[in-house]
């Protein structure tokens, strides 16, 4: 019952009579739930909670519903925080307490959360307290940067002195969420020190778990002066003569493209050190955890560092079947780093990883995604060559899904040989062939990448636009609930073409379509245009109302007999005596010479209007 309150608190508050409901019926309900000596339901009351105070909008939590069910979450919380003997109902409480600090705000939480967090941390439970580590960053993320310094770092620093080794653990494993939110000069002189205390402690868990940290933790240092002790210690997790614990030489694997990133590539040749002892792990876990991020060093060290020392290591994932796929879907952005000669020596290699992934179709949908940032990386006739045929065949794979991913990413591939026409002919003719086709998966593709296109207020109408309205008609459904998809998309996102006539004709025509799977897609189609006719009918009438103001002020300064009725005479006069009007409603300020519409709830169409006649600069920060 209780993953489902949130959706009852939805419907029943729609109205204004059901938010009392919320407050006097559901919250003593879970509040109940809350005191379940069952630690699941007690946890998932307090779910629960939290995403009921979520729906509340900002201006009936300030106004009604926030102060009655503060008052009331404050009796639950505070009954079960200072509810002695039951650990689990504290426990509890600590989580409800971290939902709620992401919901709250900065003010509330300061006020009311932080302190309540606070109290828990002197909790004389163990288990209390390392509950209140687990869930003591949400707090902090919230909080104003000196209310963490003055009020929760203290008492962060105090619990990784705990007595406990479970929460001195605990308290290590946010040790870099910590760094985030703590002022940058406080990170050299306070989080260092905490660190080695930790790294140092006397049981071995906590230790550990400084190490495990240690990438992430240098990572958070940003910029500060991080000691050589520091950085040679990540390093010794690398090195099989000082660790050989799977778990840490995993944790430096992870973290090695933050560090190395945080140290610069100055610091390559240490860490180059390290990268090659991680390579030549013999842990699968650890050796596809390096290949995934091969390109990101690469992006960092740059291509002469790359081209000499990284070039090897992509050679050999490439040829691992355990690595290939993994390296496959980054593989542009590292070719990117090398220049167009070397990009050229993995050419051969690519197109046999896809000609032999016959089975492994994830391989192909992974070009097929990327096919366009291939293309950018070479010049037209290698493009025309290489590149194009490959694309040509995943726009006619016999899987589904590889279609889907080709056909929207064509789009990008034909404005590169837009400014060739012999090339770009080809493509349009391949395009249309689709059309043409006997294969009703080929007349799916073309419509997919129709859809590509229909951002095009060019290439699209020239080119594609009968034919793909044509299909309306098409014998196979999956055709025409392909086109209906792709129309309610298009209309939801307000396309390029929602308001186009032959496209609204299409609509109407589906409506009648013998699939009710058809006829349901473009009701709700239907639905987005009638919000669009809705939103531009009530667009045309602000305009008209800006205007008679306009003209209500020239009408009244016309009867002035120094008007004169002189066609640019009366363009400005019409500013002047608008800006005269709508000054008394309309603030306005002057910023850095630029005139700034402050009064942001104005209409978009008495912003264009005034846009037009009166301040013709721009306003884009509205």
């Amino acid at each position: 019952m209780l993953p489902q309150l949130k959706d009852v608190a939805k419907f029943i508050s729609r109205k204004s009579e059901g938010y009392d409901s919320v407050v006097n019926v559901l919250l003593p309900v879970i509040r109940t739930l809350l005191t379940d000596g069952n630690a699941d339901v007690s946890t998932l009351a307090a779910s629960a909670l939290a995403d009921i105070t979520e729906l509340l909008s900002d201006k009936d939590r300030g106004e009604h519903i926030l102060t009655i069910a503060l008052s009331k979450l404050s009796v639950i919380i505070k009954g079960l925080a200072h509810e002695s003997g039951d650990t689990n109902s504290r426990i509890a409480a600590i989580k409800l307490l971290s939902k709620l600090a992401l919901k709250l705000g900065s003010k509330l939480c300061e006020r009311f959360v932080a302190f309540e967090m606070m109290s828990m941390a002197e909790d004389p439970e163990q288990k209390v307290r390392k509950a209140t580590v687990e869930n003591f960053i949400n707090v902090c993320l919230m909080v104003s940067r000196e209310f963490f310094v003055r009020k929760l770092l203290p008492v962060y620093k105090k619990l990784g002195k705990d007595v406990s080794w479970s929460v001195k653990e605990a308290a290590v494993h946010i040790l870099g969420s910590i760094a985030q939110v703590t002022p940058v000069e406080l990170r050299q002189s306070s989080l260092i020190e905490i660190f080695e205390e930790f790294y140092n402690d006397s049981h071995k868990s906590v230790s550990k778990a400084a190490l495990t940290q240690i990438g992430q933790f240098i990572y958070s240092l940003k910029n500060s002066s991080i000691p050589r002790s520091l950085l040679q210690l990540y390093a010794s997790l690398a090195d099989e003569t000082k660790t050989q614990d799977e778990e840490l030489i995993y944790c430096c694997a992870y973290t090695f493209p933050a560090v190395l990133l945080t140290m610069g590539v100055g610091e390559w040749p240490v860490l180059k050190v390290v990268y090659n002892n991680l390579i030549k792990k013999d842990k699968t876990k650890v050796t596809r955890t390096m290949a995934a991020y091969i390109h990101e060093v690469a992006k960092i060290v740059g291509p002469k560092i790359t081209s000499a020392e990284l070039t090897s290591v992509l050679k050999e994932y490439l040829k691992n079947k355990a690595t290939q796929t993994i390296v496959l879907a980054h593989l542009h952005d590292f070719l990117a780093v090398l220049n167009a000669s070397q990009r050229l020596k993995y050419l051969p290699a690519v197109k046999v990883i896809i000609e032999e992934s016959e089975y492994n179709w994830r391989q192909r949908e992974i070009f097929a995604i990327n096919s366009a940032e291939y293309a950018k990386l070479f010049s037209i006739e290698i493009l025309h060559s290489e590149i194009l045929p490959v694309i040509y065949r995943l726009l006619k794979d016999k899987v589904s899904q590889v279609r889907a991913c080709a056909c929207p990413a064509f789009y990008n591939v034909v404005i590169l040989l837009k400014p060739h026409p012999k090339y770009f002919k080809e493509a349009i003719e391949f395009i249309l062939k689709l059309f043409a086709s006997t294969s009703y998966c080929d007349r799916q593709s073309f419509l997919q990448i129709c859809e590509g296109f229909m951002c095009d207020k060019e290439l699209f109408p020239r080119y594609f636009l009968t034919q793909f309205l044509t299909l309306q008609r098409d014998k196979i459904l999956n055709v025409r609930l392909t086109l209906a998809r792709i129309l309610y998309t298009h209309m939801k996102t307000s396309g390029m073409l929602a308001s186009n006539i032959h496209i609204t004709r299409t609509i109407d025509l589906l409506r009648s379509d013998p699939s009710k799977e058809v006829r349901e897609c473009i009701n709700e189609a239907s639905k987005e245009w009638t919000k669009m006719e809705e939103i531009e009918r009530k667009r045309q009438e602000e305009l008209e109302a800006a205007q008679e103001i306009a003209a209500t002020a020239i009408n009244a300064n016309s009867m002035d007999s120094s008007f004169v009725c002189d066609e640019e005479l009366n363009e400005e006069m019409m500013r002047q005596e608008t800006i005269k009007t709508l000054k008394q409603t309309i603030k306005v300020d002057e910023i850095d010479g630029c005139k700034v519409l402050a009064q942001l709830n104005i209409s978009k169409a008495l912003i264009d209007f005034i846009h037009t006649y009166i301040y013709p600069v721009s306003y884009t920060h509205l």
